[in-house]
C-alpha cells in the first residue's frame, strides 16, 4: 500500500497470457470477497438487534 493505492504485480499463472486487459477492477469482488461477506454479516446483526429494542 502506498499513498492509499493498493499495488498489485500483473499476475503470472498458465493461461496469464489470454488477460490482456490493463484494468483489474473486475477483480476487486473476487479480493474482497471475504471481507465483504463479514461486513454484511455483521450489519444484518447489528440491524436485527438493534430491531428487536
Amino acid at each position: 500500500i502506498s499513498n492509499g493505492f493498493l499495488w498489485a504485480h500483473k499476475p503470472r499463472f498458465p493461461g496469464s497470457f489470454l488477460l490482456m486487459k490493463r484494468n483489474y477492477h473486475i477483480a476487486d469482488y473476487n479480493f474482497y470477497y471475504a471481507n465483504v461477506r463479514q461486513n454484511a454479516l455483521e450489519r444484518v446483526a447489528s440491524y436485527l438487534n438493534g430491531a428487536s429494542e
